[in-house]
C-alpha cells in the first residue's frame, strides 16, 4: 500500500504535535515494511527534529525549492496532494492535523489525527491565523475522513460530542511517547550536579514543560512559586518556547516583588536534555487549563518523575490513579502548594507497569490492524455494492478444477467459488486461477500457502484477476477468536486489496453444542467484528424436517444490527445440500432463505454447498448440485433455476439501503411488529399461516417495499390501499400499476415501488 503523509509539521518545530507525529510515523513505517510512506514536505525539515535515521520505506518529497516561502502550506497541499495521489497510486492519505485537501481521487481513503478541541473550547487562547485556519478546515476534515485518530479518550469524547454527523463512526484512540528517549535512566550524583550546574539550579526544583501560552496556565504557577521558594527552597524550572499571548508571564516575572532566582527559563532544549531534567526534578507540575493528551505529564512519569497536575481534560486520563501522580481540582493556591510540598517530601515512586499501554509499538500495532480492516472494508464495500455476488461454499475440488468445470459452475449462476485446496502448490493454484479467469468466475481460496504461510502464497497470488479473496476459518468458537485475529493480521500484512473470509457460527439457541461455550450472540458478533474482517458471514440453515428454526429471524436481526453498527456488509446462506434432518430443497425453501436474506440487507448470497462434501459418521451429505463423484444431480437444475430468478432482482438490491425490517402475522421472537405502514401505503393486510416480512429500502432516490411470504409450504394473500400511485415491480424489474390484491407463493417475494 502506498501512503501519502502531510509532513508540514516537520517544517516548523513543535515539541508536542511534532514529537507525537515523528514517533508515530517512524514506528508505523517500521511495522508496515511492505508499505511505502511518501512524506510531503512543502517547506523542508526543521533542523531541531532529530531524524538521524529513517526506515527505507519512507520517501521524502521535498518541495521547499518549488514554491515561494510566503505561499501558505494549505495552498501548496491543495495543489500537490490530488496530483501526487494519482501519480503515486496512493491508497491512504494521512494528515497528522485535521485538514484534508479537496478533489482527492475517490479511491484514496483518508485519516486525520485530532489532538484537541482548543479551537472550539478555548479559541481565545489561539492566534488569529490559527483560529481562521481551524474554523475553515477543522470540522470539514473530521466530518469527511474515513478514519479518525484521537490521542486520548478525552479528545475522542469531544469529537463525538461536537461532530455527531461524521463519516467515521468508530474512532481509533491511542497515544504514546518516545520510550527510547524517556525512561527511568540511571544518573550518577556527578551527572545530576552537572545538569544542575548547566541550568543554574541550586536547590530542589519542580519542572514545567510546555509552550508559554495562556492555555498552559504558567501564570498560575508563577503566583505560587514565590512562597514555595521562600518557605521551602523550591525552584521552578520552565522548559518551552515563547508562544501566543505570553505577555502576562513577562509582567509577573518582571514585577519588582517577584524573586527572580526562584524561576529559571531554559527555553528550547533537546529531548535528551529534557529527559535528564525529568530524571533530576523532584516533581513535574502542570496547572494547564486544557490538554488533549498530556504528553509532558506522561514523559515525566515514564522517566520516573512524580507528577502533580490539574484535574481536568486528558490529564485525568493520564495521571489519575497512577502511583507517583496526583491531580488537583480547582486552582486554590494553598491546596496546590501543600500538594507539591507533600509530593516532594514523600518521594513518591512511579509504577511503570501502569504505563505499559503508552507504547508506540502497541499503539501502532493496533492502528495498522485498524487500517488494514479499513482499507479492506472500504474497497470491499465499493466492490460489493456494485454487484451482489452469488457464492458457493465448498465449490469445485482441486482434482476437478479446470475450465470445463468452471464454465459449468458459471452456467449454474454462480460468481464466486470457495475452494479448499489444502497444500496444492502455488504454481498449480495459479494455473487454476487462469482457468477460472477464462471462465468468468472468481475464487476464494483456502490453502496452507495462504493461511499458514501467507508470506509465501499471498504475494504470488494477490494480483491475479480471478482471485476474490482468502479463506481463513469456518465457525470460530469464542475461545478461538484471539488466534483467529492473530492469523488474520498475519495475512492482511501481505494484501489489503482482497478480503479475508471467516464464516461465523449461527445462533441456534439451545441447539448449540455445550462445549462451544457460546456467549449471547450479540456479544459473539461484537467480539468477532473486532478481528477486523471486512464483512460478516454467518451460516444459518433454518429449514428442517420439523419446520423453521425458532431463532432464525432473531439471528438475522442481530447480524443486521451488527452490520449497521460497524458499517460492514453481511453475507447470508441458503442450504441446497440435504443432510441429517435438513430436507431436500425446493424452489420454495430456496426462495424463503434467499429473499429473507435480501430483505434484511444481505450483500452476498452463499449456497451450502455446490459440490457434495464427503459424508462422515455425523454428517450424511448427499445430493448437492454436483455429486461427490462429479455428476449433476437434480439439485443442479433447481439451483440454476433459482439463480436465474435471482439474477433478475439483484440489480435492484445492488447498492440499495435497507431502511427498516418488520414482521406481520406471526411475530418471531427478537423481531419487530409492523406498527406503521410504509410511505404512500394507507392500509396493508396479509393473511397466511406465517405472515410476512415487510422491508423498506432506498435505491437511486426511490423507496421500495419488499414483502416476503414466511411460509414455504403455502401461499399468502396481501391486500393494500395506496395513498398515491404505487408500482408493482416484477422479478425482471418491469413496473406495472399496483392493484389492491395479490397472492404470494410459498417463500416468495413481491416488490413495490412506493414513490
Amino acid at each position: 500500500m502506498n501512503i501519502l503523509v502531510d509532513g508540514r509539521i516537520w517544517s516548523v518545530y513543535s515539541a508536542g504535535v511534532g514529537t507525537f507525529f515523528t514517533s508515530a510515523i517512524l514506528e508505523w513505517a517500521k511495522q508496515s515494511d511492505s508499505d511505502t510512506f511518501y512524506i510531503l514536505l512543502p517547506k523542508g525539515i526543521d533542523s531541531k527534529y532529530e531524524l538521524t535515521s529513517m526506515p527505507n520505506n519512507i520517501k521524502l518529497l521535498d518541495y521547499s525549492n518549488r514554491f515561494s516561502k510566503r505561499l501558505p502550506n494549505i495552498i501548496i497541499l491543495q495543489l500537490l496532494v490530488p496530483y501526487l495521489c494519482r501519480k503515486l497510486h496512493i491508497s491512504l492519505y494521512y494528515s497528522p492535523v485535521p485538514h484534508l485537501p479537496n478533489f482527492l481521487p475517490s479511491s484514496v481513503k483518508t485519516m486525520v489525527t485530532v489532538h484537541d478541541v482548543v479551537n472550539i473550547e478555548m479559541a481565545h487562547t489561539m492566534s488569529w491565523t490559527n483560529r481562521l485556519a481551524t474554523s475553515v478546515f477543522f470540522g470539514q476534515a473530521i466530518k469527511k475522513a474515513n478514519c479518525l485518530w484521537t490521542n486520548s479518550h478525552y479528545t475522542k469524547s469531544k469529537v463525538e460530542e461536537y461532530f455527531p454527523q461524521r463519516r467515521c463512526k468508530d474512532i481509533f484512540t491511542g497515544g504514546a511517547i518516545d520510550r527510547h528517549t524517556f525512561y527511568p535512566r540511571a544518573l550518577s550524583e556527578e551527572d545530576r550536579q552537572a545538569i544542575r550546574q548547566k541550568y543554574g539550579i541550586k536547590q530542589q526544583f519542580i519542572l514545567f514543560v510546555g509552550s508559554l501560552e495562556p492555555r498552559k496556565n504558567l501564570k498560575f504557577l508563577l503566583t505560587i512559586i514565590p512562597d514555595l521558594y521562600q518557605k521551602y527552597g523550591i525552584q521552578l524550572v520552565v522548559v518551552g518556547g515563547k508562544s501566543w499571548k505570553n505577555s502576562s508571564v513577562k509582567e509577573i516575572v518582571d514585577s519588582p516583588s517577584f524573586p527572580k532566582e526562584s524561576t529559571i527559563f531554559c527555553g528550547y532544549i533537546t529531548n535528551e536534555e529534557l529527559a535528564s531534567l525529568y530524571r533530576c526534578a523532584d516533581c513535574f507540575v502542570s496547572a494547564a487549563l486544557m490538554e488533549g493528551f498530556g504528553m509532558p505529564q506522561l514523559e515525566a512519569l515514564v522517566s520516573g518523575c512524580p507528577v502533580v497536575t490539574a484535574h481536568n481534560t486528558a490529564m485525568i486520563e493520564v495521571a489519575e490513579g497512577k502511583e507517583g501522580a496526583i491531580t488537583v481540582e480547582g486552582y486554590d493556591v494553598r491546596k496546590w502548594q501543600q500538594t507539591i510540598v507533600g509530593m516532594i517530601k514523600d518521594k513518591k515512586t512511579v509504577n511503570q507497569a501502569q504505563l505499559s499501554e503508552y507504547s508506540w509499538e502497541k499503539v501502532i500495532s493496533r492502528l495498522v490492524h485498524r487500517l488494514c480492516s479499513l482499507i479492506l472494508l472500504l474497497l470491499f464495500t465499493l466492490q460489493i455494492q456494485a454487484e451482489i455476488p452469488v457464492v458457493a461454499y465448498y465449490g469445485i475440488p482441486m482434482e476437478y478444477s479446470n475450465a470445463i468445470r468452471f464454465r459449468e459452475f458459471k452456467e449454474a449462476g454462480f460468481d464466486v467459488s470457495i475452494c479448499f485446496y489444502d497444500d496444492t502448490p502455488v504454481d498449480t493454484l495459479i494455473r487454476i486461477l487462469n482457468d477460472a479467469q477464462n471462465s468468468g468466475i472468481r475464487l476464494l481460496i483456502s490453502s496452507g500457502w495462504v493461511s499458514v504461510q501467507p508470506h509465501v502464497g499471498i504475494p504470488r497470488l494477490k494480483n491475479h484477476p480471478a482471485l476474490y479473496g482468502y479463506f481463513l476459518q469456518d465457525e470460530p468458537w469464542p475461545k478461538d477468536i484471539p488466534e483467529t485475529t492473530r492469523r488474520y493480521r498475519a495475512m492482511a500484512r501481505y494484501d489489503t486489496s482482497k478480503p479475508t473470509y471467516v464464516n461465523l457460527l449461527p445462533d441456534y439457541g439451545d441447539g448449540m453444542p455445550r462445549e462451544i461455550k457460546m456467549p449471547p450472540y450479540k456479544q459473539y458478533l461484537k467480539e468477532t467484528s473486532a478481528i477486523g474482517l471486512p464483512f460478516i458471514s454467518f451460516d444459518f440453515y433454518p429449514i428442517r424436517d420439523s419446520g423453521v428454526r425458532d431463532t432464525w429471524y432473531s439471528c438475522l436481526e442481530d447480524v443486521r444490527q451488527e452490520s449497521l453498527r460497524t458499517g460492514k456488509p453481511f453475507w447470508a446462506f441458503a442450504l441446497c445440500t440435504p443432510h441429517v434432518d435438513y430436507p431436500q430443497p425446493t424452489i420454495e425453501t430456496l426462495r424463503l432463505q434467499i429473499y429473507s436474506d435480501l430483505a434484511y440487507g444481505a450483500k452476498a448470497i452463499e449456497y451450502f454447498t455446490y459440490w457434495t462434501p464427503k459424508p462422515t459418521d455425523e454428517w450424511d451429505f448427499h445430493d448437492a448440485p454436483i455429486s461427490l463423484d462429479g455428476r449433476r444431480t437434480h439439485n443442479y437444475a433447481l439451483v440454476k433455476r433459482m439463480n436465474q430468478e435471482l439474477r433478475g432482482v439483484l440489480p435492484l438490491f445492488d447498492g440499495a439501503k435497507i431502511l427498516s425490517v418488520n414482521h406481520m402475522g406471526r411475530i418471531p421472537e427478537g423481531t419487530t411488529k409492523l406498527s406503521h405502514t410504509p410511505v404512500n401505503i394507507k392500509k396493508l393486510k396479509v393473511s397466511g399461516r406465517q405472515g410476512a416480512i415487510i422491508s423498506t429500502m432506498q435505491k437511486d432516490g426511490h423507496l421500495y417495499m419488499v414483502v416476503v411470504n414466511k411460509d414455504y409450504q403455502g401461499e399468502m394473500q396481501i391486500q393494500l390501499t395506496a395513498k398515491a400511485p404505487v408500482r408493482m415491480v416484477t422479478k425482471s424489474l418491469t413496473e406495472t400499476a399496483a392493484t389492491s390484491y395479490y397472492k404470494i407463493g410459498g417463500g416468495d417475494m413481491l416488490l413495490f415501488k412506493l414513490n
